[in-house]
């Protein structure tokens, strides 16, 4: 079975608006500039806790508004 690829360009652009850089996103975060790229180009997934915690900085409370942030399969 294939690996599912997610886009997450818009969690990118909503960090970035928000935390003016993924760099300093990440240090709120507590993650390593590593792991917060490869979990953002598609290497590795986003745990649930991570994304519980990532939508609380980021002030996402909607569950449409996740799905978009995270489960945007890519094209």
């Amino acid at each position: 079975m294939n690996k599912i690829k997610f886009d997450h360009r818009e969690l990118v652009g909503k960090i970035v608006s928000k935390y003016r850089s993924v760099n300093k996103f990440r240090t709120v975060l507590g993650i390593s500039y590593v792991g917060l790229n490869n979990k953002l180009n598609g290497k590795s997934y986003f745990s649930g806790d991570e994304i519980y915690a990532i939508c609380d900085l980021l002030g996402v409370t909607d569950g449409e508004e996740v799905k978009k942030l995270f489960f945007t399969v890519a094209r």
